[in-house]
């Protein structure tokens, strides 16, 4: 037996979500989950297999606090790029302005 269930989160209150951890935990079947909620996720306590969209291909990571790191290292990769490349137009800015007043 194989439960798929697809965002079964969404519209559930707290007690709802909390009874369906209680249940997915109990269950003994192959488990397909498809979700956004971390706390469900964690709980689960399955194989996290990641779709990043875009055409790329999934990824597995071992679980789901592993998976929060790797995203928040990219993150932060990514911030510090985007810093350095304002820093480099910046500069690049105030030379050219250096150049137009030294004509």
């Amino acid at each position: 037996e194989i439960l798929i269930l697809d965002e079964p989160t969404n519209h559930l209150d707290i007690e709802s979500v909390e009874a369906l951890i209680d249940a997915l935990k109990r269950y003994k079947g192959g488990l397909l989950l498809v979700s956004h909620d971390a706390r469900l996720i964690q709980a689960a306590g399955c194989d996290l297999w990641v779709c990043k969209g875009a055409g790329e291909p999934l990824g597995r990571a071992a679980s789901f606090e592993e998976y929060r790191r790797d995203v928040l290292k990219e993150l932060i990769k990514r911030q510090a790029a985007a810093e350095a490349e304002a820093a480099r137009r910046a500069a690049a800015r105030r030379q050219r302005r250096a150049d137009t007043l030294r004509r």
